[in-house]
């Protein structure tokens, strides 16, 4: 669940207009957004576990998984955490929050789920009641699912529903040994194979970058007293990643880095100041060619990546947020209402052409 943080507007900025914008509005609470491979559609998860195929062109809805059935007496909705869609639009992956991973077969309209025991098994690990589904991706061949937890433990699924393989993740020690605990929730980028996560030791903290195929560590950053950054998102090339300092009492803005070296590369100025300690009250993320950022609070700014400045603002809160795969609209979702914003047209142009 996302916390709730007091905001107070420090500079004033038009918000962005979109005449094309859609608007859809779901039955429940969407916890999670994805759009279909040619853009045609998106996907909705809702907090009570139905997710939901719409067409963008007649704005309505043209698929349904419901609610799995369950005898328990006791009954737990499978909330989505997150959403992915293979490149063939055949297969539907749904992250739930409470357990497991659900897969939809668009075609035959079945579904395989996969307990979280049998994704992320302990083997000598000590139990991680918190951990949960953080993101899913398709490989390129839609034929299998990667399957991110939020302690950056990752693992690999056929769409027939079996486990391929042992779960890979960032190293939990330090050089000498000493083991750390990765806080809040690690940034991974699936597709250009990069995490990021800050680490607690028992003596000093730092941050890391990690290379998750060759399972190496890229980079690392020990940081100064009353520093603790917080991973925000990193571009699908693993080039980029933004991050904010959960221990500064007030939020203005963001950083930049490069996942290489972890070097500062400019800061993301918000419209509006967060007050007070709040952890994970942004969402958001890169565009698919990796040009953009857009970043939910209070309000939501996209940023140009080259030049770190906000090149649109809508003034209402984005709770859950989505680029189309040309990363030419945008979908914006907060309860039960979502708005897909034309880019060019809020913009005038593409920011980067």
């Amino acid at each position: 669940m996302r916390a709730i943080a007091m905001l107070v507007l420090v500079a004033a900025s038009a918000p962005a207009q979109s005449p094309n914008a859609v608007k859809l509005q779901t039955p429940n609470q969407v916890t999670a957004l994805a759009w279909l491979p040619d853009g045609s559609g998106i996907v909705t998860g809702e907090k009570v576990g139905t997710v939901r195929v719409w067409e963008l062109k007649t704005q309505k809805q043209i698929a349904e998984l419901p609610i799995p059935v369950r005898t328990e007496k006791r009954f737990v909705p499978l909330s989505c955490a997150c959403l992915g869609v293979s490149g063939d639009g055949k297969w539907i992956a749904v992250g739930t929050k409470n357990r497991g991973l659900r897969l939809w077969d668009r075609a035959s309209n079945q579904e395989i789920t996969i307990a979280f025991e049998l994704l992320f098994p302990i083997k000598g690990r000590r139990p991680n009641t918190a951990e949960e589904i953080l993101e899913v991706a398709f490989s390129r061949d839609s034929q299998s699912i990667h399957v991110l937890s939020t302690q950056a433990r990752i693992c690999r699924v056929s769409v027939e529903g079996k486990v391929i393989g042992e779960p890979t993740a960032m190293p939990f020690e330090f050089g000498k040994g000493e083991t750390v605990l990765i806080r809040d929730e690690a940034a991974v980028a699936l597709s250009g194979r990069v995490g990021l996560a800050y680490y607690e030791g028992h003596e000093f903290d730092e941050l890391r970058t990690w290379d998750y195929q060759q399972g190496k560590l890229k980079a690392r950053m020990p940081l100064k007293e009353d520093t603790r950054p917080t991973p925000h998102a990193i571009s699908p090339d693993g080039r980029w990643a933004s991050i904010y300092n959960f221990r500064n009492p007030n939020i203005s803005q963001l950083q930049l880095i490069h996942c290489d070296d972890l070097q500062h590369l400019g800061d993301l100025k918000l419209s509006k100041t967060i007050l007070g300690r709040m952890p994970n009250v942004f969402d958001g993320g890169f565009s698919p060619d990796s040009r953009m950022l857009a970043i939910g609070y209070s309000a939501t700014s996209l940023f140009d990546v080259a030049t770190q400045t906000p090149i649109a603002v809508w003034d209402k809160r984005s709770g859950i947020l989505a680029f189309s795969p040309d990363s030419r609209s945008l979908a914006r979702a907060e309860g039960v209402e979502i708005g897909i914003e034309h880019l060019p047209t809020v913009l005038g142009a593409s920011p980067n052409p």
